[in-house]
C-alpha cells in the first residue's frame, strides 16, 4: 500500500520529505510529509486505493487560511464528479 501511495504522489511530481509507516496485525498507518500541498484529485486517488480506510490532510501552522479554503473547495468539487 505504501508503494501505491508513493506512486500517486510521484505521478503528481510531489516529493516525499518524510514518511512513517507503522503496523500491528492487519492494521497500519502511514504519515507522509510532502514538500508541497497535495492536490484534491491526488488525495482522492489515494483515498480510493483498496485497503485505505481513512485519509486526512493536515496543513502546517504556516499554511494560509485561504489555502485551506481553496483546498476544501477543490475537494468538494472533486467529490461531486
Amino acid at each position: 500500500m505504501v508503494g501505491q501511495i508513493s506512486t500517486c504522489l510521484a505521478t503528481a511530481r510531489l516529493n516525499i520529505a518524510d514518511l512513517l509507516n507503522k503496523s500491528r496485525g492487519d492494521l497500519a498507518y502511514t504519515l507522509i510529509d510532502t514538500d508541497a500541498q497535495i492536490p484534491a484529485d491526488v488525495f482522492e486517488r489515494i483515498r480510493g486505493i483498496e485497503g485505505v480506510l481513512s485519509a486526512r490532510i493536515l496543513l502546517s501552522n504556516g499554511a494560509q487560511a485561504s489555502e485551506a479554503r481553496s483546498y476544501l473547495e477543490a475537494r468538494r468539487a472533486a467529490q461531486q464528479h
